[in-house]
C-alpha cells in the first residue's frame, strides 16, 4: 500500500450535530451542524489559518462539507468533494441510538447489519481514497487537509498505524509521515492551547 510511504496531512472530523449530542448513529445520513458544530468549524479555521494547506478534501455529507467551506473561507485552498471519505454506511443502525456500540464491535467482526456496508469494504474504500489524495503525482495540491467522520479517522489511525483514540468534533490534528518508511508516524493535535 502507498499511504506508508505519503506526505503529511491534516485532518479534522466535522462539526458538531443534534445526532453527536443525541448519541445517534449518523453513518451515511446527511445532517447538517448545529449552531456549536459551525461554531466549532469556526473555532478549526482559525487553528488552521496559519497552516500552508493548499487543497481540502471533504466528504460530500453536508456536516463535513460545511465544516469544509468554513474553514476554506479563511484560506486560500481548493475544496473538492470525495466520496470516498463519507462515513461508513450502517444501514438500518442509522438514526439508531448508538447506546453501547457493541453492534459496532461486530459490525466489525463481520456480522451483517441489514443495509450497511461490509466493514471490509468500508476499510478497503478509505485505503483507497488516502492511496489516491495523497499520492502527489495524481494532481492535488499538498499540504491536504481532508474533513471527514469519526470512524472515517479511526481507520486512518488504524492504516497508519497509530494509536487508536476518538477525534473530537472539529479539532484538527496533523499526521506526519515518515521520512524512512520503516519508521513510525505521527500524530499532533492542533489545539488553541498550543498542545
Amino acid at each position: 500500500m502507498k499511504i506508508l510511504s505519503a506526505q503529511s496531512f491534516y485532518c479534522v472530523r466535522h462539526g458538531e450535530t443534534d445526532w453527536n449530542i443525541q448519541h445517534k448513529a449518523m453513518g451515511s445520513q446527511d445532517i447538517e451542524l448545529n449552531d456549536r458544530g459551525i461554531l466549532q468549524a469556526h473555532q478549526a479555521a482559525l487553528l488552521l489559518n496559519n497552516e500552508p494547506i493548499a487543497t481540502i478534501v471533504t466528504s460530500p455529507l453536508r456536516r463535513a462539507r460545511q465544516t469544509a467551506d468554513k474553514i476554506a473561507q479563511y484560506m486560500d485552498a481548493f475544496v473538492l468533494e470525495n466520496p470516498g471519505l463519507s462515513e461508513a454506511c450502517w444501514g438500518e443502525k442509522e438514526s439508531q441510538p448508538i447506546e453501547n456500540g457493541s453492534w459496532i464491535n461486530d459490525w466489525m467482526g463481520g456480522y451483517p447489519i441489514p443495509g450497511s456496508e461490509k466493514y471490509t469494504d468500508f476499510v478497503n474504500r478509505i485505503k483507497n481514497t488516502l492511496d489516491h489524495v495523497l499520492d502527489p503525482t495524481l494532481g492535488c495540491a499538498g499540504p491536504i487537509l481532508m474533513v471527514s467522520h469519526g470512524f472515517v479517522y479511526s481507520v486512518i489511525q488504524n492504516v497508519l498505524r497509530l494509536p487508536i483514540m476518538d477525534i473530537p468534533n472539529a479539532e484538527p490534528v496533523y499526521l506526519v509521515a515518515p521520512a524512512n518508511p520503516t519508521h513510525p508516524w505521527r500524530v499532533y493535535p492542533l489545539r488553541q492551547d498550543g498542545l
